[in-house]
């Protein structure tokens, strides 16, 4: 949950300090008050890509500070230990931009880079703009959603599943690798069998063999042979 949010030096907002409770909060104000802006700086200090357009008309830099409470069994928890930040139940995730377009993002104190700070803030808010239910509507976010739904015991079947699927993928694989698909190796069995019979069909004759031999080295040498009696005959001729 988010408990706290600082801002500072981003768009019209000099400074502010917004303390946020169980249940629903709500922001409300006329057009131009700061709405879309306090938006934006969660989005901010979530990873979103940042330009020098939102920095404060003479400023240098700009600011956001987020503070969310974390249950120890969540996946935003687990996140933070696996990433060694050393999680505790208040995440303190701060984001500073500056007018050079350098910028520093730290949790808990510690440095992170931007895709370290998605992989943990993904697991720390949802973000819906206007027409974003329609993610819902989504047949794959729908499963999704029933998985993290189901836990642990889902994970573990899924995970045996997967298991046999690989071993099946890995099993057609390898029978591919040794004659295609069933079609495939029909077709070429039925070409095989057609050459048998046609080389049965030759009939061969006793000394055929080695009269085609013999008929092959003559016919390979024919060149030679060619040359040979080309320069004989110009011998001849020339005496």
């Amino acid at each position: 949950m988010l408990a706290g949010l600082t801002i500072d030096n981003v768009a019209l907002i000099e400074h502010a300090q917004i303390d946020f409770t169980q249940g629903l909060n709500v922001l409300s104000g006329e057009t131009g008050s700061g709405k879309s802006v306090i938006l934006d700086s969660i989005n901010f200090v979530l990873g979103a890509k940042a330009d020098k357009s939102m920095i404060r008309y003479g400023e240098q830099s700009c600011s956001v500070r987020a503070e969310f409470a974390v249950r120890e069994n969540s996946v935003a928890y687990k996140t933070l230990a696996e990433m060694d930040l050393e999680p505790e139940e208040t995440v303190v995730i701060s984001r500073k931009y500056n007018r050079d377009g350098k910028g520093s993002i730290k949790v808990n104190g510690c440095p992170v880079s931007a895709t370290m700070l998605k992989r943990i803030t993904q697991e720390l808010v949802d973000v819906h703009g206007q027409s974003e239910h329609f993610y819902l509507l989504q047949e794959s976010n729908q499963l999704k959603l029933l998985d993290r739904l189901c836990g642990e015991k889902l994970s573990a079947l899924k995970a045996e599943l997967a298991a046999v699927l690989n071993a099946v993928k890995a099993d057609r694989r390898a029978l591919e690798s040794i004659g295609g698909d069933p079609a495939e190796r029909a077709r070429r069995a039925e070409i095989l069998q057609f050459q048998i019979e046609e080389i049965e069909s030759v009939a061969e004759k006793q000394g055929e063999k080695q009269a085609l031999e013999e008929r092959r080295t003559f016919l390979a040498n024919v060149g030679k042979i060619s040359s040979a009696l080309s320069g004989a005959y110009a011998s001849f001729s020339s005496g």
